[in-house]
């Protein structure tokens, strides 16, 4: 699943994909493996980003799991 499609396409999300691409993290594969901590300490990475995150692997697990 695309990284932009799982944390929404709305001008927050982008900014969001765009932050994790130059991070190098371009899949929820990819992004499942990197811990909290590490998302934070990003640039303008905040809560409401590290929210929006999460939500997008519970979704993931959630599909995963069926």
């Amino acid at each position: 699943m695309a990284l932009r499609n799982a944390i929404g396409h709305d001008k927050f999300g982008h900014r969001l994909s765009n932050n994790l691409s130059r991070a190098g993290v371009t899949s929820i594969a990819e992004l499942r493996l990197v811990s909290d901590a590490a998302l934070l300490e990003l640039r303008d990475f905040g809560p409401a980003g590290l929210q929006r995150v999460r939500s997008a692997r519970l979704r993931r697990a959630a599909r995963v799991s069926r």
